[in-house]
Parts: C-alpha cells; sequence; structure tokens
C-alpha cells in the first residue's frame, strides 16, 4: 500500500466529551469512501466500561476499532483482519488517531490467534463473505469470550436476520433497529459443539499430463479464475532454475502445476489469510517440499528484480486503482529478462493499462472471454 488517499471525519462521543477522528482510507477495501451505517449504529448501541477488554472482528479500517479503544482508557481493544490492506489501514488509522490501548492483529483463526478473552466483541461482516465465512468468524468469536461477554453484530436488516437464528445457537439474543440497519445483541455467548463451519470443496486437474488436486474455498474461487489457471500454467512454460510468483491465485493454482512441470520452487503472494492456509495446504496436498507462501499488500515486500516469471490473475471485481498498483509492482519485481503473464476478462482493458508499466505488451493467448498477455520490462 503506497498511500491511502481517501479521508473521512467523524466526531463522536458523548454530550458532556465529544472528540473529532480522521480516518485514511485507499482503494481495494469495501466502501472505502465512507464509514458504513451498520459501524455507525453498532458504536452508538455498544455498552461498554473504561476497563472492559474489546475485539474489533473485520476492522476494516479501524474505525471502530479506535473509537471503541478510546472509551475504554483503561481496558484494552484488538483490531482484527483477513485481509493484508485493511490491516495495514487500520494500524494507520490508530497511530493516526493515538489509540494507545488498541494493537491489530492478521489472522485466519481468531479461535487459536487470540492468546486473551474478551468482554465485548463487535462484528460487522464483510459484503464479500461467503455466508459460511460469516458464521465461522462467529464461532471463533464465541470461543475468545469471558463469562457475562458480550458480542455486538450489526448488518442491513436483510444481512442482520439471515444469521439470526445461528445467532440464538450461541446465546440470547437482542436487537436494536436503525433505519435498514439491525445491531444483534448477544449475551453472554457459548460456543457450540462444532468443528467449524468453512465449506470446501475438492477438484482434480491435469495440465500437460501433470495431475493436480486442489481444495477450494466456497465463494473465494470462481470459473473464470479456474479457466485462468490453466491459460496462466499452458503460458508459462517455467524451468527449474527460475524463480516464479504466483501472484493472486486463491488456490495456487499456477505455481503448483509449475512445480509439476519443472520442479520450480514457487513463491506464493495473497492478501488474505484464509487464502494462505489453503495454498498452503494445497501444496501438501500434492507433495511440493519447497514454496513460499506470503500474506502481503500486493508485492510490496520483494526487492526489485527478483523473479524470472509472474503469473497473475485480473479479479474482475477488483477495483481498478488495485489491479494497476498490482502491475505497477510486477514490473519492479520481475528482473529484465523475465516475463509477466496476465490473464485477465477480455472486456477489461488491460492491455492499454500494462502499455503504461512495460516496454513489451503482447497476446498470448486468447479464449472465447479470457486472455493471456505477455508483458517484458
Amino acid at each position: 500500500m503506497r498511500s491511502a488517499p481517501l479521508q473521512i471525519q467523524l466526531k463522536a462521543g458523548s454530550d458532556r466529551s465529544t472528540r473529532v477522528y480522521n480516518f485514511r482510507s485507499t482503494y481495494g477495501i469495501e466502501d472505502a469512501e465512507t464509514i458504513r451505517p451498520e459501524e455507525i449504529l453498532l458504536m452508538q448501541g455498544v455498552d461498554i466500561e473504561n476497563t472492559s477488554a474489546l475485539i474489533s472482528v473485520d476492522s476494516r479500517m479501524g474505525v471502530i476499532g479506535c473509537v471503541l479503544g478510546d472509551k475504554a482508557r483503561a481496558g484494552r481493544m484488538l483490531m482484527t483482519e483477513s485481509n493484508a490492506r485493511s490491516s495495514l489501514v487500520s494500524e494507520l488509522n490508530r497511530k493516526k488517531n493515538v489509540v494507545s490501548n488498541a494493537e491489530t492483529m492478521i489472522s485466519s483463526n481468531l479461535e487459536e490467534d487470540c492468546l486473551r478473552k474478551f468482554d465485548i466483541a463487535t462484528y460487522v461482516p464483510k459484503k464479500s463473505d461467503p455466508a459460511h465465512m460469516v458464521r465461522q468468524k462467529i464461532f471463533e468469536i464465541a470461543a475468545n469470550m469471558r463469562d457475562e461477554s458480550v458480542l455486538y453484530f450489526s448488518a442491513e436488516k436483510l444481512t442482520a436476520e439471515k444469521y439470526r437464528d445461528f445467532l440464538e445457537r450461541f446465546g440470547e439474543v437482542s436487537e436494536k433497529v436503525k433505519d435498514n440497519c439491525t445491531l444483534l445483541e448477544v449475551r453472554d455467548p457459548e460456543q457450540p459443539r462444532n468443528q467449524g463451519f468453512l465449506d470446501y470443496r475438492k477438484i482434480e486437474h491435469s495440465i500437460k499430463g501433470v495431475d493436480c488436486k486442489f481444495k477450494l474455498l466456497e465463494g473465494f474461487s470462481t470459473g473464470e479464475e479456474r479457466s485462468a489457471v490453466e491459460m496462466l500454467s499452458r503460458e508459462l512454460e517455467p524451468n527449474s532454475e527460475e524463480d516464479i510468483l504466483d501472484f493472486s491465485s486463491s488456490f495456487g493454482g499456477v505455481g503448483i502445476f509449475s512445480n509439476g512441470l519443472s520442479s520450480v520452487k514457487p513463491t506464493f503472494v495473497t492478501r488474505n489469510t484464509y487464502l494462505r492456509d489453503l495454498i498452503q495446504e494445497n501444496c501438501e496436498l500434492n507433495d511440493l517440499e519447497e514454496f513460499e507462501v506470503l500474506v502481503e499488500d500486493g508485492a510490496e515486500g520483494f526487492k526489485s528484480s527478483k523473479f524470472e516469471k509472474v503469473a497473475y490473475f485480473v479479479d474482475s471485481a477488483q477495483d481498478q486503482s488495485l489491479v494497476e498498483e498490482d502491475f505497477e509492482e510486477i514490473s519492479r519485481v520481475l528482473k529484465n529478462s523475465g516475463k509477466a503473464y496476465i490473464c485477465h476478462d477480455k472486456d477489461f482493458k488491460a492491455v492499454r493499462l500494462l502499455e503504461n508499466y512495460f516496454k513489451e505488451v503482447d497476446v498470448a493467448r486468447r479464449e472465447v472471454d479470457q486472455q493471456v498477455v505477455e508483458c517484458h520490462n
């Protein structure tokens, strides 16, 4: 994340004392330009003490964490995120607003990663998260709650109604409604006996005689991406001496097929901790011995000119500014003699954008709805 160009102000507090908070935001975060009404309702409806221990799950840009952490000045606030960019922005805003009793953590398993228990949990689910992931996060929150604790779940009315029955499995539920939003309050939540709620499915695929098995996390892998994995894997033509980056894959397909084709040691980068765990599992499922899986906000963590080959799938649902940022980073980490392979929907004008970052840009493969572009520095 190079910068956070968007600026948002929020005046919050009581009749006796108010404070103006200044938040920064950036593209690639849900509703990046605004504070969501579900967040406002939650902050107005939560009942906390000065010494409360709080956790803000899916902190987005840290609004709830900063405001409620400020109220519990003798307590503590933990902001958690599964997305690297949102975690960085939350930490930026924590520092900017000087909320010294708060901290941020990136996690895909709250039950394992949280070392302490909490009095209050707040959760405004991401609109992009599938239902099974929302249920899983509620399940993990309940494992980290103290006796006589409260879980606050805030969402648009239809979304809140969708999860009411599920929340009632954890404790008694009450509600507060304002406009199109509902705040559900679960008193003293207890975790039911269950192994979790994440939904996976398995697929098998073969490319150039290499057979691979994959687990997919429902709601994160599309047919377009699986088609892109095949197209990119056929174009990459790796050899065992090359450093290869599989950038943006949700399940590690290109890197794993590259290893099967030529025994390369692939590097994988994802912004999502759940996908990091999945890629790791898929590598082990396909008997990869040498690989690296990183959670980063793009490729900023790499030194320049590191990779001979980079594979990237343009998610058509992603913000174009974020995609362009990724293109620039790919150009930076690609060796002068290297090649970047970009697969995109034909409706996305990738070639024009890529010409801003690469000296040579050529279409290498075309299918009905997608194409692969080969790029050179």
